[in-house]
């Protein structure tokens, strides 16, 4: 009861000090609300990357993995014993140096078993291999049939016996329709022409180094990242989240196109033609948090810290992420909240500043009462939990201002950039993305928000609990 009559009676000084205590919310609210509306922006755009890559393999996040150490591909991939004594290079032995397999990853029953086990604490499984083949002095990456369910758009039985089952790149297609992208500025133009590229393409035939190929789908992006400049040259504050969200070029082996094993005559004559190089394991994995994890594991990953380690990584296994970059895109952002909780600290201590100079006044301008209290027989404790509950509700105010205002500054950011965002994710997806996006995600950050904020109050009442003692009442009364 006594505590309600307390707490009753922090309320109280809510209303009496009606005008600090607006200044004080505004004040310090807005200083965090900015801080909100960052991290709701940063998770909103996370989610939006995620929920994209996940449509690409129906909501499945794949990582080929190669049982080389990166060491041992290192220490073969050299070819300087093919240059001769006159500086000039030997053909014949660099031929024979691409013929030769990788120095591991040549069982396929170890391959997979290797990474069964390794995969298996993050949820992860072996749901088949690619094929690295040498053929031709090239390096060809083929996959299977089944993974690529939602990318193969065209009827493979409209395909020719002699012709391979192939996925290109936008860009890839786009050569070979002799269509130059890269001249083409405008961005509402280039969506026009991808819709062209993708109708003229899918389904036909092509000769590509000699091979006739068949195009059963098209791979899922078409830039190098989401941008909301409406210039190539331009950059606009959102694009700093952006940019760094990019996908390479590791599934294609930077030749715009993969080929699919259909267990055709023609896959089966390039299986025939060529040696192995190695077997990569395709693993398959429901969450892309536990991809994330996993990428991590076998990167030795050291997430960012202020104090962190020095020691130097031990990546263990060579691993890529298949098509999508949802790994990618969550360390990168993992990253951009790293930097920004610096800003946390910063309010934090600039929010006790503000409201240590609003208590002091406070407590100044109710000496009178702080002595009335004393002498009806409130103990110096009850007196200082009554200015703690005052301080505390003055700070859930903040928050409540302070998520408000974040929400409404996102929703801004959402709408002012909605057309360019959605221009970019379609060049990016190449697909039409109509639908408004908002940028707004909850994440732990916006609960050390809060508790920053609130946190405010006891540091507070610590900081100056001297000043509600009797002494420095009797003189504050005595000057006035």
């Amino acid at each position: 009861m006594k505590f309600l009559k307390l707490a009753k009676l922090g309320h109280r000084n809510l209303i009496h000090h009606k005008k600090q205590t607006i200044f004080t919310i505004i004040v310090v609210g807005s200083l965090f609300s900015v801080l909100v509306a960052v991290q709701l922006v940063m998770q909103g755009l996370e989610n939006f990357y995620i929920k994209q890559n996940l449509a690409v393999f129906n909501g499945s996040t794949y990582i080929a993995a190669q049982a080389c150490r990166r060491s041992e591909l290192l220490s073969v991939s050299s070819t300087h014993q093919c240059v001769k004594d006159d500086g000039k290079f030997d053909e014949q032995c660099f031929k024979n140096h691409n013929q030769k397999p990788a120095p591991c990853s040549t069982n396929q029953q170890q391959v997979n078993a290797l990474f069964t086990n390794r995969t298996k604490p993050y949820g992860g499984e072996v749901i088949g291999n690619v094929e690295i083949r040498n053929y031709q002095s090239a390096k060809l990456y083929i996959y299977p049939q089944e993974i690529f369910t939602n990318n193969i758009t065209a009827d493979l039985s409209n395909k020719p016996q002699d012709a391979l089952a192939t996925i290109v790149t936008i860009h890839q297609a786009a050569s070979l329709l002799e269509i130059r992208m890269d001249r083409i500025e405008n961005r509402q133009a280039k969506l026009k022409i991808i819709d062209e590229i993708k109708s003229k393409a899918i389904g036909k035939i092509f000769t590509y180094n000699d091979q006739k190929i068949f195009i059963a789908g098209i791979l899922p992006y078409g830039a190098p990242h989401i941008s909301v400049a409406r210039h190539e040259r331009d950059m606009r504050p959102l694009d700093w989240f952006l940019h760094e969200i990019s996908v390479h070029d590791n599934i294609t082996n930077n030749s715009g196109l993969i080929l699919i094993n259909d267990k055709s005559p023609a896959i089966n004559k390039v299986l025939t033609n060529s040696t192995l190089y190695a077997y990569q394991a395709l693993i398959k994995f429901d969450s892309p948090d536990r991809a994330c994890d996993y990428f991590r594991y076998e990167l030795d990953y050291v997430a960012p810290s202020l104090f962190g380690t020095n020691r130097s990584q031990t990546p263990q296994y060579m691993v890529n992420e298949l098509s999508t970059n949802s790994v990618k895109t969550q360390l990168s952002f993992e990253f951009k909240r790293f930097t920004s909780s610096f800003a946390i600290y910063v309010l934090l201590v600039t929010a006790v500043i503000i409201i240590v100079f609003t208590f002091l006044r406070l407590v100044t301008q109710d000496s009178r009462l702080i002595a009335l209290y004393r002498s009806l027989g409130a103990t110096a404790s009850d007196v200082w939990f009554i200015y703690l509950w005052y301080v505390f509700e003055l700070c859930l105010l903040t928050v409540a201002y302070a998520l408000i205002i974040g929400i409404l500054l996102a929703l801004s950011v959402s709408k002012h950039y909605s057309i360019d965002f959605n221009i970019g994710a379609s060049l990016f997806y190449i697909k039409h993305i109509t639908e408004f996006v908002p940028f707004i995600g909850f994440s732990l950050e916006i609960v050390k928000i809060i508790g920053a904020i609130l946190l405010a109050a006891p540091i507070t009442s610590i900081l100056t609990l001297d000043q509600l003692s009797m002494r420095n009442i009797a003189r504050r009364l005595k000057r006035q």
